[in-house]
């Protein structure tokens, strides 16, 4: 402690010194909220810089929260909690709240506290070296006052009321993503007293950019600025973007101008040729179908430059038939436009079609949030660049499937929603209000989806079965009709190999290498095909029905050869001198067989909306090695079908899934937030899928493992939200359902019809 008595800096120095003192003491334990978010990108930690305040001088040490403080020492700093209620009011940031302060039973975030101060230091440091004096920057770092509001703003931000901490005290506050993207979903216009409005109110007056995307004009009828932007307050500290005409022009709320400058130059509207051609087919399209009566066209914003181009449609005309004709001749000229239609405040139909082809650019939604904060601009470096972790997404992932899947990176939080009411409740979720519903999934559910997903890029969209506009193995489902029991056949060979893997891998753990040699896995195999349910295995009832097949039995040899060979390679890869090794190899390391026990339940959760989701996921066998580096957990899974390439393999969201198995499974996750096996810390994870010829493997650290939880809590909301592909599913089980029943019809006749010809023939020998 330094004794000199300059006047206030004794006082500060100590005032200093005790906060560090108590930061650093209130730091032992780290809550279970600190450990969700703590994923690996970039190598970046959880911490967090003061919330609201200004701080004049560069602190060199900031390295902000994973979805908080920005690095900018010009601008308020984005905060990432909101303080508990048993705060005082004044005292709006968590990161510098004293130990005094904390309610009862609750437990600080050393990284938050670290964060606190290093903040605190840096800004010190910075005042010391410009021989400044250092009681403002601890007045700013303390009283936690808000930034304060420009003399242009139209009315003064008001600061939300401190949140009450969770009834066990275990949280101090809530997350706040640094950026939250909101893609229109609006099906009413909103008015001041409207909750979507309050919210965006407070996430921005807490510093988060919110941006508000939308395929609308920016301003006029039934644009941004009716639907919601002109009833959020005019800032030039922190405004709302607004990305209109599905991206081609992006502002920021900062003023009332009729024409605001935009943040990044606008891109190019229809060009004066392409107007033309449009009024051309126009007319080829009124004269084909007949069409009489006075049209007009419009552009907005306007018919010199429009990025929207459209027109009426006079009364009596059959608005569906003639979209069709004017969207096939756009096609057979090589636009790559469509028309859409749509209803005018006079009740008028219209027709409309965008310049951005209705594809929305996702880089240039991130151009204009770093043109708005280039702090947050990864190209120009610095501690305070936006990671992906710390975006949420709030759209309809079924509406913007181009926008989600060409976003800048990975690792993006996605809510889904689909309409205005939904739009609230993610934002309140996100301010700590009401609590979203559980969602819970197994693994072949999302695979199943993903692979759908493929279907759809490739082949386009149909729900409608075979035979009625739909291609069936593709994304309609089979007609029932087809009821031969044929495409049962992959589905049944990936049932018994890995019935056939355990049962051999239970009988080396047990020492019983007689019997589970390859000759003996071959004949094992066979034996399991012929005869399932006499040897233990349950078989759904369209499987048992559809082995009685004719199509099914002219197909097994086949699907049982292809098993045989790849039993073949797989011992031939794994146990080429066997039974050497195997007591090492298999005893000494097997944890655990999917025969033995049920499926692992994995659980994420979204750091902003506070939803949780459920994973079932069960590994065919797991074992635990260990090499002079540590141990490593590793998991296998039998694979029949098709191989990936290794780039395929290692953006498998499914390979994560298993890795977390193995976590959740046969870790402990302790107080520190790391795993341990045995007592030791971080073991490695090893996720090895055996296909026929080859295996494909991916080693991870638990770091990575959980650094995928966006993804894997995205496409969990994209699947709960796509509603095509929720038709498709229903669509799915009607026509599984009717297939079914063919089957047990036709397997019932062939019965019945053997059984009459076996009597006849009786009698006839009789």
């Amino acid at each position: 402690m330094l004794t000199r008595t300059m006047k206030g800096e004794i006082v500060i120095k100590k005032a200093l010194s005790i906060f560090c003192c108590c930061v650093l003491m209130s730091g032992g334990s780290t809550p279970a909220f600190a450990q969700v978010v703590r994923g690996e990108f970039s190598g970046a930690g959880l911490h967090t810089g003061p919330i609201g305040g200004v701080i004049s001088a560069a602190p060199t040490g900031i390295n902000p929260a994973l979805t908080g403080g920005v690095s900018s020492i010009q601008g308020t700093l984005a905060p990432t909690l909101v303080a508990p209620a048993a705060l005082i009011p004044s005292l709006m940031t968590p990161a510098v709240a004293v130990p005094a302060f904390i309610p009862a039973g609750a437990k600080a975030t050393p990284a938050v506290a670290m964060a606190a101060a290093q903040a605190l230091t840096g800004a010190i440091a910075a005042a010391k070296a410009d021989k400044r004096d250092e009681a403002p920057a601890l007045a700013t770092a303390f009283d936690g006052l808000k930034s304060a509001p420009s003399a242009e703003d139209s009315d003064a931000p008001e600061v939300p009321a401190a949140q009450a901490p969770l009834a066990d005290g275990a949280k101090l506050g809530r997350l706040y993503p640094r950026v939250v993207v909101i893609l229109d979903t609006l099906d009413k216009p909103a008015t001041k007293e409207d909750k979507i409005v309050k919210h965006i109110e407070t996430l921005v007056t807490n510093g988060v950019k919110v941006v508000f995307v939308t395929a609308r004009p920016e301003k006029g009828e039934n644009s941004a600025e009716s639907m919601l932007v002109g009833q959020l307050k005019v800032r030039t500290g922190n405004p709302v973007l607004v990305v209109s005409y599905n991206g081609a022009r992006v502002t920021s709320h900062s003023s009332r101008a009729e024409n605001p400058k935009p943040l990044i130059p606008d891109q190019l509207p229809f060009a004066e040729k392409t107007v033309a051609r449009f009024r051309e087919i126009t007319a080829d399209v009124n004269a084909k179908l007949g069409v009489k009566g006075k049209s007009s066209e419009f552009g907005q914003p306007s018919l010199e430059a429009p990025f929207i181009y459209g027109g009426t449609l006079p009364q009596g005309v059959d608005a569906a038939k003639w979209s069709a004709a004017f969207n096939r001749s756009l096609k057979a000229a090589g636009f790559a436009y469509k028309i859409e239609l749509s209803k005018n405040a006079e009740g008028e139909t219209t027709w409309l079609t965008q310049s951005t082809a209705l594809k929305l650019n996702a880089n240039r939604v991130f151009n204009a949030v770093y043109a708005a904060a280039p702090e947050l601009n990864p190209e120009l470096g610095g501690a305070g660049i936006l990671k992906p972790q710390q975006v949420l997404i709030l759209a309809d992932p079924a509406k913007a499937p181009s926008f989600l899947q060409a976003l800048p990176g990975k690792g993006y939080f996605i809510h889904g929603v689909s309409d205005t009411s939904g739009l609230e409740r993610a934002m309140e979720a996100v301010l700590g209000g009401k609590a979203l519903d559980q969602v819970a999934v197994n693994k072949y559910e999302l695979r199943d989806y993903i692979e759908w997903l493929s279907r759809r890029q490739r082949y386009g969209s149909s729900s409608a079965p075979q035979g009625k506009g739909g291609r069936a193995g593709v994304i309609a489902p089979r007609r029932s009709g087809d009821a031969s029991g044929f495409s049962k056949v992959p589905f049944y060979r990936g049932i018994i190999v890995k019935e056939v893997m355990s049962r051999l891998y239970h009988l080396m753990k047990n020492g019983a290498y007689e019997e589970s040699t390859l000759d003996a896995g071959i004949d094992l195999l066979e034996k399991l095909w012929k005869y399932p349910e006499a040897n233990g295995i349950h078989l759904p009832e369209e499987l048992k029905l559809g082995r009685q097949t004719g199509a099914f039995k002219a197909q097994q040899k086949g699907g049982l050869e292809g098993s045989k060979r790849w039993l073949k390679n797989y011992y031939h890869r794994h146990f080429p001198d066997f039974p050497r090794g195997v007591n090492q190899k298999v005893a000494g390391r097997l944890l655990r067989l999917a025969r033995d026990g049920d499926s692992v339940t994995l659980q994420y959760e979204s750091p902003y909306t506070g939803r949780s989701y459920k994973v079932f996921v069960r590994p065919d066998r797991t074992e635990l090695w260990e090499d002079e580096k540590g141990y490593i957990l590793v998991a296998h899974v039998y694979r029949t079908g098709k191989e990936p390439y290794q780039k395929g393999f290692d953006e498998n969201i499914e390979v994560n899934l298993i890795g977390r198995a193995l976590l959740e499974g046969d870790a402990q996750k302790r107080a520190d937030g790391r795993w341990y096996v045995n007592g030791e810390a971080d073991p490695r994870i090893q996720v090895v899928f055996h296909y026929m010829t080859r295996d494909l493997q991916a080693i991870m650290t638990p770091e990575q493992v959980d650094s995928h939880t966006p993804e894997v809590t995205a496409l969990i909301e994209k699947r709960e939200n796509d509603k095509e592909y929720q038709k498709w599913v229903e669509a799915k089980k009607i026509e599984e359902e009717k297939a079914r029943i063919n089957l047990k019809r036709n397997v019932t006749r062939t019965n019945n019809l053997k059984e009459k010809e076996k009597k006849a023939k009786n009698q006839g020998g009789k």
